[in-house]
């Protein structure tokens, strides 16, 4: 399975927003942090 340079930049963009949206809620805090324990 290859991966362009742009498919690349595209998912760490969404990774980035998505952990920027985590870290501004707690419940998205809270659930990250029982997703990193399991």
């Amino acid at each position: 399975m290859q991966l362009n340079p742009m498919t690349w930049l595209i998912a760490a963009l969404m990774a980035l927003g998505a952990f920027i949206s985590f870290l501004h809620e707690p419940e998205g805090v809270q659930w990250l942090l029982l997703m990193w324990a399991h």
